[in-house]
C-alpha cells in the first residue's frame, strides 16, 4: 500500500483480527489503502492532513466505535464517508458494513473473501459507490432494529458451535477418544449439513427414541451438558413441527 501517495484512497482504522483480514483481502485485491491504527505514534490528526482520504473503514471494538467517531469525525470533510462493521450496533452518522464471516488468526485465501456476504443496515447503493464497488461481495440490507438479532445469530453460529465442540473435545477426551478420531466425524457432520441442510441430521432425536434420549440425557455428567442436550433436542423438536 502507498502511504503517501496524494490519491483519494479508503482508511483502513485498527490493528486487530478483522482489520488484518480486512487488509489483507485489499491487498489480495491489489486495491491500495491506507492504514492507522491508535498504536501508531503519529497522531490521526495529523496523519489524515498530508493524505486525501476517500473513506474511513473504523474497524475496532464496539465500545470504541461511537466514542472514536465523535472525537475524530470532524478531522475530516462532511463527505467522507465513515464505515463501522459491527454486526449489532446502528451509529448515527456511519454506514455499517458487516462481513459474515468467522475470522481466525490464520488469514484467508482470495477465494474466502470473495465469498463472504456484508449485511448492512444502509442501502446498498450506499455501499456500492465507495470501497465495495471495487469488490465482489454480495451485500445485503436488514432493518437497523433487527441487527442486534442478527449479529446474535452470528455469535450462535460461530461462537455457539465453537464453544459445543470444545465441549465435545473435553468429554471425548476423559473417554480416551482423540482428535485423530472424532475429527473425520466432525467434518463429514459439516460437509453432510451445507450439502442436505436439516435432513442431515440423524440420531436418536429424528428416530423419536425416547428411551435412549432419556438414556443419553442421564449419563452426561456435567450440569451444563445437561443443559446444553435438554436445549438443542427443544430446538429439534421446535423446528421439526415446521
Amino acid at each position: 500500500m502507498n502511504r503517501t501517495s496524494s490519491t483519494s484512497l479508503p482508511l483502513i482504522v485498527g490493528s486487530g483480527r478483522l482489520a488484518r483480514h480486512w487488509k489483507h483481502y485489499l491487498q489480495l485485491e491489489g486495491l491500495p489503502f491506507y492504514e492507522w491504527s491508535r498504536r501508531d505514534s503519529e497522531r490521526l490528526a495529523d496523519f489524515v492532513k498530508t493524505r486525501t482520504i476517500g473513506a474511513v473503514y473504523l474497524l475496532i471494538s464496539d465500545a470504541s466505535l461511537e466514542p472514536f467517531y465523535r472525537e475524530h469525525r470532524s478531522l475530516l470533510p462532511a463527505s467522507v464517508p465513515w464505515f463501522h462493521a459491527s454486526g449489532a450496533l446502528v451509529i448515527e452518522g456511519m454506514l455499517d458494513a458487516h462481513p459474515m464471516m468467522t475470522f481466525a488468526e490464520e488469514l484467508y485465501d482470495l477465494e474466502c473473501y470473495r465469498s463472504l456476504s456484508i449485511t448492512t443496515a444502509a442501502p446498498v447503493a450506499a455501499l456500492e459507490s465507495t470501497l465495495f464497488a471495487d469488490l465482489q461481495n454480495v451485500i445485503t440490507t436488514i432493518a437497523p432494529e433487527d441487527k442486534a438479532r442478527y449479529h446474535a445469530l452470528c455469535v450462535l453460529g460461530a461462537a455457539g458451535t465453537g464453544a459445543l465442540w470444545t465441549l465435545l473435545e473435553k468429554e471425548w477426551q476423559a473417554l480416551g477418544i482423540t482428535p485423530t478420531q472424532w475429527r473425520p466425524y466432525q467434518a463429514q457432520i459439516f460437509a453432510n449439513l451445507l450439502s442436505q441442510g436439516r435432513r442431515a441430521i440423524t440420531g436418536p432425536w429424528v428416530r423419536g427414541d425416547q428411551v435412549t434420549t432419556t438414556r443419553n440425557f442421564e449419563a452426561l455428567e456435567s450440569p451444563s451438558s445437561r443443559k446444553l442436550y435438554e436445549t438443542l433436542k427443544g430446538v429439534f423438536d421446535e423446528y421439526r413441527e415446521h
